[in-house]
C-alpha cells in the first residue's frame, strides 16, 4: 500500500492497518502528499512523470528513488536538482458525491480536494451517492456538472456513504463513533465485534 499517510487524524495512526504492518501482512510504501498529488497530476494529464517541490534533504528521496517511483533530474531552466514523480495510474477510483445520474454525470459540492485528479488518473471510476437523479437535471443545471459520465465507470447510490466521516453540506463527522471503532480495533476485537460499533449508530 502506497500512501502518505493512514491516520484518523487527530486518533493516530489507522491501528489496523499499523498492526498488519508490523506483522507483515502488508508492505507499506511511504510517500509524501507532494508526491502522491503530483503522481496523480502527471496520471490525469498523460505525463510520464510530474516535477515536483519535494525536498532533497528528506531521507525519502534516496528510498523512493531505489524503488523507481521519484528520480532526480536536473531543471532545464535553473540547472538546479529537483524530485520527480513517476505517474500514478490506479486501476480503480472510488469517490462519494452528492449526486449523479444513470449515465454518470457527477455533482460534487465543496472542497474537490484530490477527488478530480484521481477520477482522471484511473482507469476506471466507481462513484457512490447521496441521491440518484434523472438525467434533465444536468441538462437544465449544466453548472452543477463537476465529473462528465465518460470518466465513470459505475453510479451506486448509497445515501449516508460517507458517514461516519462527514458530507459537505448533508451531515458532520460521528467523531464518538469514530473513536469507539478506533478502540474497538485497537483492542484486537474480531471484524464481528467491530462492526456492531456502527449498528443502529447514524441518528441522522
Amino acid at each position: 500500500i502506497r500512501a502518505a499517510m493512514v491516520t484518523f487524524e487527530h486518533f493516530g495512526i489507522a491501528p489496523g492497518f499499523r498492526r498488519m504492518v508490523e506483522n507483515g501482512e502488508v508492505e507499506f510504501i511511504e510517500d509524501v502528499c507532494e508526491g502522491v498529488m503530483s503522481g496523480l497530476r502527471a496520471g490525469a494529464y498523460g505525463l510520464p512523470f510530474m516535477p515536483s517541490g519535494i525536498t532533497l534533504e528528506s531521507d525519502l528521496v534516496k528510498l523512493n528513488v531505489k524503488r523507481g517511483l521519484w528520480s532526480i533530474i536536473k531543471d532545464p531552466f535553473s540547472g538546479e536538482e529537483l524530485v520527480v514523480v513517476k505517474a500514478i495510474r490506479p486501476d480503480v477510483a472510488i469517490i462519494h458525491a452528492h449526486r449523479a445520474d444513470e449515465k454518470g454525470n457527477v455533482e460534487l459540492l465543496g472542497p474537490k480536494y484530490e477527488d478530480l485528479l484521481k477520477v482522471q488518473a484511473s482507469r476506471k471510476v466507481i462513484v457512490t451517492v447521496e441521491e440518484l437523479v434523472p438525467e434533465d437535471y444536468f441538462r437544465e443545471n449544466p453548472e452543477r456538472l463537476t465529473i462528465p459520465g465518460f470518466l465513470v465507470t459505475a453510479v451506486v447510490h448509497a445515501p449516508r456513504g460517507a458517514w461516519p466521516t462527514s458530507m459537505y453540506g448533508r451531515y458532520g463527522t460521528d467523531y464518538g463513533i469514530i473513536k469507539r471503532y478506533f478502540d474497538s480495533v485497537k483492542a484486537g476485537l474480531g471484524i464481528n465485534d467491530v462492526l456492531k460499533v456502527f449498528e443502529n449508530a447514524w441518528d441522522g
